[in-house]
């Protein structure tokens, strides 16, 4: 990868699958939360100082809300909108998944056979 080149925000960190995570699966992770990539089964995470970043402008929004700072309704609603958009969008495109475990190219292949003993047995039901 080149200096300018952007990093993939969805690949796995263990694999390099991409997509790794179903986005809304991407979404649901917090800067100490933790999922099962799809293709080999080892647990990534997303980078917290990105995910914290990301975060900030709805926090902050609660925070002025909170402390009376905001107090017009429609002025909340409309903000609330805006910020979980920004928040959401940081998050499919510019918070990286990380690695939660160690994994080696042995540990890869064994989660990788288990996600496809899974997918047979969902499909023979």
């Amino acid at each position: 990868m080149t200096a300018g080149a952007a990093r993939p925000v969805n690949r796995c960190p263990h694999c390099g699958a991409e997509p790794c995570l179903p986005l809304w699966r991407k979404f649901t992770l917090g800067p100490s939360s933790k999922a099962h990539c799809r293709v080999c089964d080892c647990l990534v995470g997303v980078e917290a100082l990105r995910a914290s970043a990301a975060m900030l402008p709805t926090f902050l929004l609660i925070v002025a809300v909170a402390t009376g700072l905001l107090q017009v309704i429609a002025t909340m609603i409309v903000l609330l909108g805006v910020t979980v958009a920004a928040m959401l969008a940081l998050y499919a495109s510019w918070v990286p998944l990380m690695p939660e475990q160690l994994s080696s190219p042995t540990m890869i292949e064994a989660g990788r056979a288990r996600r496809a003993v899974r997918r047979r047995g969902e499909g023979g039901r």
